[in-house]
């Protein structure tokens, strides 16, 4: 479990994901390819003492640094150099599923919100969200928490998938008022999906193969925002593109797990620039 899952609520410092300061993180952990200290941060770059804190955290919860070692991921080192200022919509669906799903490094309650609320054309208040929080806090704590932070937090998880500053450019939610609607958008990449089913499934595993009931009933289809319509369409053409084969219901890869992640973001990469 890294740091920033233990983080929970307040990780974020009241600052919702954005990926300019993102960017700033990890152009400079390229550069000193060394751990990055707060303290360094504030003096030399003359970030905010909140502002240093909470970004390097959603470095790390995105995907794009080793939640341990604190240098950039395989994803972060592809990102850097191909896509820096993270505009691509490829490089922001890969930080949605790093900072979304269970395994990755993430907050808790981000996985926890985009599992019960991402549903194309579903409606819900705010109300609603800070009631998943709450209930999410009782859960894992059982303790009340300030009501403050509920609201920050809430607001925070909203902002970053409206703001073009953050995920905006997915599409993925819309806000009228008081009610936040989930748009009936879908991930298109099949590469993405690829590399998704290979971090999730086949990351530190002795296997090669997964069912595919496995894939089409987990998370993936929720954080992708996908119908089983759309699975199979995806998978489809990942075996065209000779990614995986799909043998008696079960999907195996071609090669060792880490090398092909690594082909898969210069596929990904190669098509994007």
């Amino acid at each position: 479990m890294s740091d920033t899952r233990k983080l929970g609520f307040t990780f974020h410092r009241s600052f919702k994901l954005q990926r300019a300061p993102i960017s700033i993180i990890i152009k400079l952990l390229e550069d000193k390819n060394k751990p990055l200290s707060k303290k360094y941060l504030v003096e030399e770059y003359n970030l905010g003492t909140i502002y240093a804190e909470a970004y390097p955290r959603y470095a790390i919860a995105t995907g794009l640094i080793h939640p341990i070692y604190k240098k950039l991921s395989l994803f972060g080192t592809f990102t850097v150099k191909n896509d820096p200022l993270l505009n691509n919509q490829v490089t922001q669906w890969l930080m949605h599923y790093h900072i979304s799903n269970s395994k990755g490094s993430g907050p808790l309650f981000w996985g926890y919100l985009v599992r019960e609320l991402f549903i194309p054309k579903m409606v819900f208040s705010t109300n609603l969200l800070k009631k998943h929080l709450l209930n999410l806090n009782l859960t894992l704590t059982n303790k009340n928490i300030n009501e403050r932070v509920i609201n920050t937090t809430g607001s925070v998880f909203v902002n970053s998938y409206i703001s073009n500053e953050g995920l905006g450019s997915l599409g993925i939610l819309s806000k009228i008022n008081d009610e936040i609607i989930v748009n009936n958008v879908s991930l298109q990449s099949e590469l993405v999906f690829g590399y998704a089913i290979c971090d999730y499934f086949f990351n530190n595993s002795i296997f090669s193969t997964i069912n595919f009931e496995t894939i089409a009933n987990s998370e993936l289809k929720k954080i992708f925002l996908l119908s089983d319509n759309s699975i199979n369409k995806l998978l489809e053409n990942l075996v065209f593109l000779n990614i995986f084969d799909i043998t008696n219901g079960k999907v195996g890869i071609k090669q060792p797990n880490n090398e092909l992640i690594r082909h898969l973001l210069k596929f990904i990469y190669s098509k994007t620039g």
